[in-house]
């Protein structure tokens, strides 16, 4: 996938904005009919001039976004484009929008750079549906909350597939693995490991015994004692050898 792409659907304030640019043209066409032989060769060219800068940043406008391909991610704002491979991507969330270091009190899509921070888009999560929304639009791309949340989500899960995609085959991991010389196991334990075990399994052994009633509680502590003196630490130390509990006295 070469080609730069949108991988969410456009919102309905972007549709507008692209059928009031596609409108701009016939307007100019139709009042160039009107005006040709009453308005003023100036008029007409300030007309085109203004029509054509309208055209150039309304397509801008209609443009911004984030764009996704096989090269890596794209955030369009109005003035800057920012691209950043797969490999540096992060992820994406959502954070509260800011301008000029002043928070809009509304949420942003942002893109997390590794290592280099993060990167706030021109999406916009606008008010809900009935309330006025007082933010300057121009140079963002507003979408109602539930479809600011299909964005995000949409953009979430081409991460995901894009990781998943990148990670190796299991096929490739086990033939590198079985080629690597087998790591002993015994190296990387430390020297007090054999001897804890031992002790471990010393004390389980009693507590099964007690449990199931083939101790008493003066024989288990006394077991128990002789496992935690001084004498049988040090002899952990060496390996200890199991040691057996005292044996029942019979009535």
């Amino acid at each position: 996938m070469r080609r730069w792409r949108r991988p969410y659907p456009f919102g309905a304030e972007v549709r507008l904005q692209a059928a009031g640019l596609v409108a701009t043209p016939v307007v100019l066409a139709v009042l160039t009919v009107l005006l040709a032989h009453t308005a003023p060769l100036w008029f007409l060219a300030w007309l085109y001039a203004g029509g054509l800068a309208g055209v150039i940043v309304g397509g801008r406008q209609v443009m911004l976004g984030v764009y996704v391909s096989d090269e890596g991610v794209i955030s369009r704002c109005l003035t800057s484009t920012r691209r950043v491979a797969w490999p540096a991507v992060a992820g994406f969330r959502n954070a509260p929008a800011t301008i000029g270091g002043i928070e809009l009190g509304r949420d942003a899509l942002f893109l997390d750079v590794a290592g280099d921070g993060a990167v706030q888009t021109a999406v916009l999560c606008r008010r809900r549906y009935g309330q006025f929304d007082h933010l300057p639009r121009f140079g963002l791309v507003r979408y109602w909350p539930d479809e600011y949340d299909e964005v995000l989500a949409m953009l979430q899960h081409v991460l995901r597939a894009r990781r998943t995609v990148a990670e190796p085959p299991a096929g490739e991991v086990a033939l590198q693995s079985a080629a690597a010389p087998p790591q002993p196991v015994r190296a990387t334990r430390p020297p007090w490991h054999r001897a804890q075990a031992q002790f471990d399994n010393q004390v389980h052994l009693l507590t099964r015994k007690h449990g199931r009633g083939e101790l008493t509680d003066e024989e288990f502590a006394a077991a128990m004692a002789r496992l935690h003196s001084p004498n049988a630490s040090a002899h952990h130390a060496n390996q200890l050898r199991p040691i057996e509990p005292p044996s029942r006295r019979s009535p």
